[in-house]
């Protein structure tokens, strides 16, 4: 991911947190506080809110190091990659 894509991405987010925060505003005024849809709309504004920060933050020098790979295992027991790459004959 370069700065470009990483600035679009954060748009997209901000336009759906804008969107969210409008449908959040007109509940509000429309049902109670213990609504279910109202209590749904509360979560969603302030998780894309959460996420817009998270993206505006992130560090692309250290989002592009990949981390160790997973150890594979067959029944809980590891398995060497070597032996899978292996077909017999």
């Amino acid at each position: 991911m370069d700065e470009d894509e990483k600035q679009r991405l954060v748009d997209s987010v901000a336009e759906a947190h804008l969107s969210v925060a409008e449908v959040l505003s007109k509940l509000r005024r429309q049902l109670s506080p213990k609504a279910p849809a109202l209590k749904a709309a509360v979560k969603a504004e302030r998780e894309l809110f959460q996420l817009k920060r998270q993206l505006q933050q992130l560090d692309l020098d250290e989002a592009i190091r990949p981390g160790p790979l997973a150890e594979v295992t067959r029944g809980g027991k590891p398995v060497d990659l070597d032996e899978l790459r292996k077909r017999p004959d």
